[in-house]
């Protein structure tokens, strides 16, 4: 009796450890390694014609990324990452013969996850996450004087997130729980990024989101996953040497996403994501992420 008591407990803790390793409420045991590969593209749509005559497509950035975290303790995680990407934009050959692609190293992230409580009322945890992402590398496409166009432009940055070719550190409390086969993380927070920069000009911006994570367990060893993000963005635009005001930028933006998570191993986990973004500003087409991600258990 003890054996098939043992043998069901077994097999119970197999099942929720199969669920945890790529859900958004994973946290490690104390001594624990976790390796995270991911091959991603973005395309972004900058508006082609007038805004950049250069260009005869949009940006597409390719990037492969790899981050090693350490669970210090049960309720405490720091992950370092670091890739490599490329970004791919055909030039207009009746302006110029020049190669506008560039690849280069994405500057290093540095994520600390502290667990406040695993229970904070309703069986729903509780953690703090911390992010600093510092410009190390010249890797992203600066836009040169035959990019200059009235309002300026952003740069196209290896760094397939907000920040563009600047510093970003943000922090943000997630809670949530598993509740049968489904599991719901909450989670709301603000960040800054210094000096995004655009033609001769320079952007700081604070921002604040809201969202939520779902995953909805098929089998122990699938699941399919919900992102949604609420963002508003506020900047102080400082105009360089020029002789106009310093001038104030507003706008929000949301991004959803879908995911799918293949458990292989009690320890390994692969997933599939596509997400897009929606603006409140006119940009015409939706930017979209999409890639592929591995996730080893130490």
């Amino acid at each position: 009796m003890r054996r098939v008591f043992a043998a069901f407990i077994f097999i119970v803790t197999s099942i929720v450890s199969y669920a945890q390793i790529a859900d958004p409420l994973f946290m490690p045991k104390k001594g624990n390694f976790v390796s995270e590969t991911e091959f991603s593209l973005n395309k972004l749509y900058r508006g082609l014609g007038s805004n950049f005559p250069m260009f005869a497509s949009d940006p597409k950035i390719y990037t492969v990324k790899q981050t090693i975290g350490y669970a210090v303790a049960d309720n405490l995680y720091i992950s370092l990452g670091i890739g490599y990407g490329k970004v791919d934009i055909d030039a207009n050959p009746a302006l110029t013969s020049d190669d506008l692609s560039k690849s280069g190293f994405t500057d290093p992230e540095l994520t600390l996850r502290y667990r406040i409580s695993d229970d904070i009322g309703q069986n729903m945890l509780l953690d703090v996450v911390a992010y600093a992402r510092v410009s190390v590398f010249d890797s992203y496409l600066k836009n040169e004087k035959s990019f200059d166009i009235t309002g300026g432009a952003p740069t196209v940055d290896i760094n397939s997130g907000p920040a563009l070719g600047a510093d970003e550190y943000y922090l943000y409390f997630l809670t949530g729980k598993k509740v049968d086969n489904i599991s719901f993380a909450l989670r709301a927070g603000g960040g800054y990024i210094s000096a995004i920069e655009l033609v001769d000009n320079f952007e700081n911006q604070w921002y604040f989101w809201a969202g939520f994570s779902g995953r909805y367990y098929l089998t122990e060893k699938h699941a399919l996953g919900f992102d949604f993000d609420y963002n508003y963005h506020s900047s102080i635009i400082d105009v360089g040497g020029n002789s106009q005001p310093d001038t104030e930028r507003n706008y929000t933006n949301i991004v959803y996403g879908v995911s799918y998570d293949f458990s292989l191993t009690q320890t390994v986990a692969f997933s599939a994501f596509y997400r897009e973004q929606i603006f409140d500003i006119a940009v015409d087409k939706k930017p979209y992420n999409l890639g592929l991600k591995m996730k080893a258990l130490f």
